[in-house]
């Protein structure tokens, strides 16, 4: 029954984390924000080094996805995902330490 209530806890975490993220997403390029990586991901360009291409590639996936948005919105929904993912296997990963800690007797 205990798993049951770190994998809901887990998916609450992953919701909650791309709900905020979602509704707090920038439309658009910021102020601060160059548009590099946006348009890297577009156009399948090389950025400045290290090249990020793992994002890159995945960005570009992600904004082939037939959905009526911006490709800028379509990478920050992505950028969200990424984040909610994140905090998932945070949360996983916290808990599966807890859990499995043993203490050895000796102070640190």
């Amino acid at each position: 029954m205990k798993w049951l209530s770190t994998r809901l806890a887990s998916f609450l975490v992953l919701f909650i984390t791309l709900v905020v993220y979602i509704f707090t997403a920038n439309p658009d390029v910021g102020f601060t924000d160059s548009g590099e990586l946006a348009a890297v991901c577009t156009t399948l360009g090389v950025a400045h080094p290290t090249g990020y291409p793992l994002f890159t590639l995945l960005g570009h996936l992600w904004t082939m996805l037939p959905l009526p948005l911006s490709p800028i919105l379509k990478l920050n929904y992505f950028a969200g995902f990424c984040t909610a993912i994140s905090a998932f296997l945070l949360f996983y990963l916290v808990e599966f330490f807890l859990n499995n800690y043993k203490s050895s007797g000796s102070a640190i």
